[in-house]
């Protein structure tokens, strides 16, 4: 079952999407394990965009202002999707095809080809040309076209202002994750000049995780 594209692309598309996923998630609660307070941050990531969807549908308020903050607010709130979906539905044999369905989620496929935990990492490179933004370029070792390894469903990264070269992965204590290339990490003014420390993982459609990359640094422009 491939996730990587079961958000609509057109956002008015997306935004019928996300109205039924999140009228119909709390009729699956006891399937995935959630409760209400764990589908709280999607709820509020969502009254974010209806606010931003809202102000550029209405001619009189929409405005080049209005419509970053609305590609702001579909970014943020699709992410929170991805994560909630990749956590608690992705690799959920509780839910039927049916119930897929319903959340407006592609089926799964019968018989389908076991997914192996990723054994290699992404080698990434970055565009630092725009102020306050990193555009992290990831793709498996070696490819000079894949942006994706074969059956991997997106990229995990870890990273952290240090003020010295961190010797672990475990000290990078913030993350992001996309399921295309690039992952675009945007920044304040006062961490212009800062030195970002950041590694990449893959990370399968079941969940699971391979190794982490080697820490590369960019500096935030």
């Amino acid at each position: 079952m491939h996730y990587s594209d079961y958000i609509p692309r057109p956002d008015e598309a997306f935004h019928l999407f996300q109205e039924n996923l999140i009228e119909v998630l709390p009729g699956f609660f006891t399937k995935l394990g959630i409760t209400t307070a764990q589908l709280e941050p999607l709820v509020a990531a969502q009254a974010v965009w209806r606010d931003a969807w809202g102000l550029v549908c209405n001619p009189a308020t929409r405005t080049s202002v209005a419509i970053t903050n609305k590609d702001a607010a579909r970014e943020a709130y699709e992410a929170a999707i991805r994560k909630l979906v990749r956590r608690y539905i992705t690799g959920n044999d509780d839910l039927t095809n049916g119930d897929r369905q319903l959340l407006g989620l592609p089926p799964r496929k019968e018989g389908r080809t076991p997914i192996l935990p990723p054994d290699d990492y992404p080698e990434a490179w970055f565009d630092t040309s725009i102020l306050r933004e990193v555009h992290a370029h990831f793709r498996p070792r070696g490819s000079e076209h894949r942006a994706k390894a074969d059956l991997m469903h997106g990229a995990e990264a870890a990273w952290s202002f240090l003020d010295s070269p961190p010797t672990d992965v475990e000290q990078l204590i913030r993350s992001a994750f996309d399921t295309r290339s690039p992952l675009k990490l945007t920044f304040k003014e006062s961490e212009r000049g800062k030195t970002l420390y950041i590694a990449f993982r893959w990370e399968a459609p079941n969940g699971s995780k391979g190794p982490w990359s080697p820490i590369y640094s960019v500096v935030i422009p």
